[in-house]
């Protein structure tokens, strides 16, 4: 098994506002504003409340989860996820906005069409909300690059992490090219 990841700072809250754990094998996610303690007492309440052993490195396993989820840089350790994985920088978005959009013509999908596939990504695991896209202005930035086009769900979703874009530009996009890492049931093998 390989080392464990950890985060480089602790005591920080980690992009998205909360620290984290999903328990293995289920669809329980508990997260804390208050830390890693905090996560790790919840799950362990968890645990023995459903009469499940409780692994003696909990602490670790819990960071290394919450270092599965985060953007490069975030944590220490080696990271052998794939980009589609991998919770793309601020920088890295800016950058595929660019490549997508700049100095090239689009053409733009229907409003029904934009806002049924919203709501595929809204549920779509490929979804990063760990990225703020409001905070930091990535939001307005894709939506100028989409011609002001909105939905009412933007603010629901963030970086689709398979196309690097905000969710919220990149349902505008009439077609795309499938892309490695994309979930099946995605929008965009279904049109």
């Amino acid at each position: 098994m390989s080392a464990l990841r950890t985060l480089k700072r602790p005591r920080f809250v980690p992009p998205g506002g909360a620290w984290f754990y999903c328990i293995p094998g289920t669809d329980i996610r508990i997260e804390s504003q208050q830390g890693v303690p905090d996560v790790e007492q919840q799950v362990v309440r968890y645990y023995r409340a459903n009469k499940m052993p409780v692994p003696e490195n909990l602490a670790a396993l819990i960071e290394d989860f919450i270092c599965s989820q985060m953007p490069a840089g975030v944590c220490y350790g080696s990271d052998t996820r794939a980009s589609y994985e991998i919770v793309p920088n601020f920088f890295e978005v800016n950058h595929a906005m660019e490549e997508r959009f700049r100095g090239k013509k689009i053409a733009y999908a229907e409003p029904l069409d934009a806002a049924r596939r919203i709501k595929v990504c809204c549920g779509c695991p490929k979804d990063s909300l760990r990225l703020c896209t409001s905070c930091d202005g990535l939001r307005d930035t894709a939506r100028r690059f989409v011609g002001g086009r909105s939905t009412r769900q933007d603010g629901m979703t963030g970086v689709c992490m398979v196309y690097r874009i905000p969710v919220s530009a990149l349902v505008w996009i009439h077609a795309l090219e499938p892309a490695e890492g994309m979930p099946s049931n995605c929008w965009v093998s279904h049109g």
